[in-house]
């Protein structure tokens, strides 16, 4: 059962650490855009 237990939480931290990352990449991708968007309309 400990193990078990501990296969579980270290599953749930792995997956935690996935979704960060994830969140960062798509974050940096958005604000990316967001930038290049405000510029192009401010040059108009």
């Amino acid at each position: 059962m400990k193990t078990l237990i501990i296969v579980m939480i270290v599953l749930f931290v792995a997956v935690i650490i996935v979704t960060r990352i994830a969140n960062k990449q798509s974050g940096n991708r958005r604000n990316r855009s967001f930038k290049t968007n405000y510029y192009s309309k401010k040059k108009k």
